[in-house]
């Protein structure tokens, strides 16, 4: 089992997710990227998906992140206390708890471009 069937039989399916998918082909409705050439803009090349694999590689719609949002809160994809780890503030690296993970979100305003990263910390 290839680890986009596995995603679609175990976490999208089940999450009632329609427009998800993992590797988007081109011409699917997928958003374009552009990159800047000198004065203007132009489109980028697409990127090989082996690239980003888990970290990056689903495309889906406004709609069903709603769906996975709900899927979440209401314990259809995970248990309740998974749910509890990925919104905490902090989880533990090691199992005895004494080194913890930190995800930390920035949003950062220039004069051209705003713009949003996260990273983790130990």
């Amino acid at each position: 089992e290839t680890y986009a069937d596995y995603l679609t039989a175990h976490l999208l399916r089940p999450a009632g997710l329609e427009h998800t998918v993992y590797e988007a082909p081109d011409g699917s409705g997928r958003a374009q990227g552009y990159r800047r050439d000198n004065d203007k803009l132009i489109i980028a090349p697409a990127i090989d998906m082996t690239q980003p694999f888990s970290a990056g590689a689903l495309v889906s719609t406004s709609g069903d992140l709603v769906k996975w949002a709900r899927a979440l809160v209401d314990h259809r994809v995970s248990p309740p206390d998974v749910l509890d780890r990925m919104t905490a503030d902090t989880v533990p690296v090691k199992p005895d708890g004494d080194e913890r993970y930190e995800y930390v979100s920035s949003v950062k305003y220039e004069e051209q471009v705003d713009s949003v990263t996260s990273h983790g910390v130990t």
